[in-house]
């Protein structure tokens, strides 16, 4: 039960305080918590609700903590034991960068949808963010709201009370096949060959392509093996962890020359390791000519400086996969061969994406099932339209 004290202040006002007990920690412990009002009616209103919630089964809020402490335990015991490394590193991002900023003074039950759709506007309108990303970080919100009703911390999570505007998607931009062979021209025989050649030919995200090894190269069977993902966190240099899906793990098959191209980048580490340049040969397929581990940001800009050397305009790198998908699909190669060469979990993911350029053209479905059925429809009426009655005068009436 909750009871309600009446204090004496400062001047003589009065307060009202209403004490009730949590429901135990992790600990099994049950903590004591008061929250103060300056209206009688209003600390009345407040011990009928933390009743009401205690005997219909709700936890009761716990009023004093703050987000920033539920930020902490969240991190501690949610993300660092069971997530990925790369998702880690996001969420501390994100405490540090947003979340905190903008949510850690204030208390959890504090905290209500209009808050959460302000911040939103702001993370776009303000921080420059793109939609994709500002809507990440609420979902990251969210999930702390939702371990916190777990934990028996808070009641409600505000996230579920905001309105989701309708999200633009972004458009991408791919290269027809002249822009293509000129974007691989411009980069070959330097560091960026491969880099460059993997999502054009395979389709590899750009974890994948950072995460290859050279225990993924069948030489022999033309066929590179999409085994891990490579991603960079703050602290650590590099972590190679689990592919994005399931399906992305896959054998996707490569013409000669590329298999030429790895087997000249192999043998030019080796020749490396045989004059003492090298320790060993690098286990990263991209790995630099100096033996160093090629990262994102590396990555990025050289990609953007092949970009200006070949006068393409701007291009994300992502895009050369959408570029290969494309190029497949206007080619007109099945969706579903398409699908799992992108290592994509159905053909739906696949279609949502590039429906649109798959070849419209109807004319050929349409020959084939006449040809198929023999309908035509000259036969049916050889002489006139009332050739035959089937209850009426003719097919007009």
């Amino acid at each position: 039960m909750a009871s309600i004290v009446k204090r004496k202040g400062k001047g003589g006002k009065s307060s009202y305080q209403v004490r009730y007990r949590l429901p135990p920690g992790p600990d099994g412990k049950r903590v004591q918590d008061t929250k103060t009002f300056h209206k009688s009616t209003d600390a009345k209103v407040f011990r009928a609700k933390v009743e009401v919630d205690q005997f219909g089964g709700l936890p009761v809020a716990n009023s004093k903590i703050k987000m920033s402490d539920l930020f902490d335990r969240v991190l501690k015991e949610h993300a660092e034991p069971g997530l990925a490394p790369g998702s880690v590193a996001q969420y501390r991002g994100a405490f540090k960068n947003q979340l905190g900023p903008a949510f850690g003074h204030l208390r959890a039950s504090d905290v209500k949808p209009v808050h959460v759709q302000r911040f939103y506007r702001s993370m776009i309108e303000d921080a420059g963010l793109a939609e994709n990303t500002a809507r990440k970080l609420v979902v990251n919100l969210g999930t702390c709201f939702n371990l916190g009703i777990e934990w028996g911390l808070v009641v409600r999570n505000p996230v579920r009370g905001i309105k989701w505007p309708k999200m633009q998607r972004r458009e991408y931009r791919v290269l027809d096949e002249e822009q293509a062979r000129l974007l691989i021209a411009t980069v070959k025989g330097t560091d960026f060959h491969l880099p460059l050649v993997f999502p054009l030919h395979g389709g590899f995200r750009e974890g994948e392509v950072l995460g290859l090894q050279w225990d993924c190269i069948d030489f022999e069977n033309n066929t590179i093996s999409i085994k891990r993902n490579f991603t960079d966190v703050t602290g650590a240099r590099h972590i190679y962890g689990n592919l994005k899906t399931e399906s992305s793990r896959r054998n996707v098959w490569v013409d000669d020359d590329v298999m030429t191209s790895l087997r000249d980048r192999l043998e030019f580490f080796r020749e490396q390791v045989r004059t003492g340049r090298l320790e060993r040969v690098p286990e990263q397929v991209c790995a630099r000519s100096n033996g160093r581990m090629l990262l994102r940001k590396t990555l990025w800009t050289w990609f953007k400086r092949a970009l200006q050397e070949a006068d393409l305009g701007d291009l994300r790198y992502h895009d050369l996969r959408h570029t290969h998908a494309t190029l497949l699909l206007r080619m007109g190669v099945p969706v579903h061969l398409v699908s799992r060469r992108l290592g994509h979990a159905s053909i739906q993911v696949t279609l949502k994406f590039y429906a649109h350029v798959i070849p419209g053209d109807d004319r050929p479905v349409g020959e084939a099932i006449g040809k198929l059925l023999g309908y035509q429809c000259s036969q049916m009426f050889p002489n006139s339209v009332k050739s035959r009655d089937f209850g009426g005068d003719s097919y007009l009436n």
